[in-house]
């Protein structure tokens, strides 16, 4: 049903069948991770954080779990939870990641705008240069 309702692009309901499946079975992190990405597309980050709140812990420790959370997390003005989920244990790992998704690249750019912001400086994403083992951009030239 929340396939049929993404396909009809009505988004929203589409992420809130998804989360009422996820929370209905919270030990499935297919489901869990299907309806946070169905979430964070709809910018339901709210709802987000309060279905990571009812998964069981082994899910929430799911590389692209914690990945949702930071962004739920960054975008609701939770930037400093945000950022310490990006650096937890070296790095945030996220296994599943596919070749051209930079999602995690793009998380450090949006702290650290939003940190910039905060101090009152500007944030050049041209001229920033996130830390090595966060950055998955391809055809990047170092400096």
């Amino acid at each position: 049903m929340s396939n049929l309702a993404r396909v009809e692009n009505n988004f929203e309901k589409s992420a809130m069948l998804a989360l009422k499946a996820s929370i209905n079975k919270p030990d499935d992190p297919s489901l869990a991770k299907e309806a946070l990405k169905l979430l964070h597309n709809a910018g339901m980050y709210e709802k987000s954080l309060d279905l990571i709140d009812k998964l069981p812990d082994k899910v929430v420790k799911i590389g692209r779990i914690k990945l949702y959370k930071a962004f739920a997390y960054s975008r609701t003005d939770g930037i400093n939870n945000a950022e310490a989920l990006l650096y937890e244990d070296g790095g945030i790992s996220v296994p599943d990641i596919r070749e051209g998704e930079n999602s995690v690249t793009d998380l450090w750019f949006e702290i650290e705008e939003k940190k910039a912001a905060k101090k009152g400086l500007k944030f050049d994403r041209e001229s920033a240069q996130p830390p090595a083992q966060l950055d998955f951009r391809m055809h990047v030239a170092k400096k």
